[in-house]
């Protein structure tokens, strides 16, 4: 019987055990798991563009000509060059030649020339020549060069031989920006002045313009009031009929052989500074007047005055 029940009696107990675990009985069991680490769902923040906007300009330090151009460009090493000055000399041209057939102009600096076929600049430090322009004259046209400043070239031209004259124009350079001073002149060139007289007589009064060191016309006269010029220590003197008349329509009308007029000794100075230097009353209407060895001269009342003084002088002719 012992024997029947130490058989029973294990066998009941895993009975119970196993009963014990569908019953809800708790059971130890192996610790959990710790769930691995799991990363998050990769969520973009949100982005704030900022608005378009350029870097703040960083001004370079200020160089001794307060440029911050110029300092950057020194900087980086690329500054610009400027193209070098043309070669400076006297503040006028001066002709070189006669009066007739001037060789060319000369400041001392350069020297400007035309051959009738091209107008040449010759350096004279360097000897060094160039050509301007190529200006090819017809057979049939005379053209000179008959003034020149540091911006201009002037020029006058006649179809054969016009003893009316020339046509005078000026270009630059480069050969253009033309301007045109009109026909029937005759040329002079002297102290920087370019003198553009009239066709006249050796005994009758003409036009005049004058044209200075700048290319301003500083003084034109188109009645025909003006009688001659001179140029003296580079200013520029002429004798003008002050308030003269229409001559076209006064000498063909009956015209009052009595009529007095002014004869004024004008000075233009370099900086256009127009002077009366003396004025001559109750002059007749035909009363030539010329300038000679410095002297002014009016041969028909004989009388004679130093230019510089204004004096009268013995006549210079004796």
């Amino acid at each position: 019987m012992k024997k029947i029940l130490s058989v029973l009696l294990p066998c009941l107990l895993l009975l119970g055990l196993f009963v014990g675990c569908q019953s809800g009985v708790p059971v130890p069991s192996a610790p959990a798991e710790t769930p691995a680490a799991t990363e998050a769902p990769a969520t973009e923040a949100p982005v704030t563009e900022a608005p378009a906007t350029e870097p703040p300009a960083t001004e370079p330090p200020a160089t001794g000509d307060g440029s911050a151009l110029s300092a950057l460009n020194d900087a980086l090493g690329n500054r610009e060059t400027e193209a070098p000055e043309a070669a400076k000399g006297d503040p006028f041209f001066t002709a070189v030649g006669s009066e007739y057939e001037i060789e060319y102009f000369t400041n001392h600096a350069v020297e400007i020339r035309y051959d009738g076929d091209a107008v040449y600049r010759k350096t004279l430090s360097t000897g060094a020549e160039e050509i301007l322009f190529d200006l090819d004259t017809p057979d049939d046209v005379n053209r000179k060069l008959v003034g020149v400043t540091n911006e201009r070239l002037y020029f006058a031209s006649q179809v054969g031989e016009d003893w009316w004259g020339y046509d005078v124009y000026s270009v630059d350079y480069a050969n253009g920006d033309p301007r045109s001073y009109g026909e029937d002149w005759e040329t002079s060139f002297e102290g920087g002045w370019l003198i553009l007289l009239g066709f006249r007589s050796d005994v009758s009064s003409t036009e005049l313009i004058v044209i200075d060191r700048n290319d301003e016309i500083v003084f034109e006269e188109e009645n025909g009031a003006v009688w001659d010029t001179v140029v003296v220590d580079e200013s520029l003197y002429f004798i003008y009929i002050e308030d003269a008349p229409d001559f076209a329509s006064y000498y063909a009308s009956d015209f009052n052989e009595d009529d007095v007029w002014t004869y004024d000794l004008i000075r233009i100075d370099p900086d256009g500074t127009q002077t009366v230097c003396k004025s001559f009353e109750n002059m007749p209407l035909y009363s030539p007047a010329f300038f000679f060895d410095g002297v002014l001269t009016f041969m028909e009342q004989d009388e004679y005055y130093d230019l510089q003084t204004l004096q009268p002088v013995e006549n210079p002719f004796d």
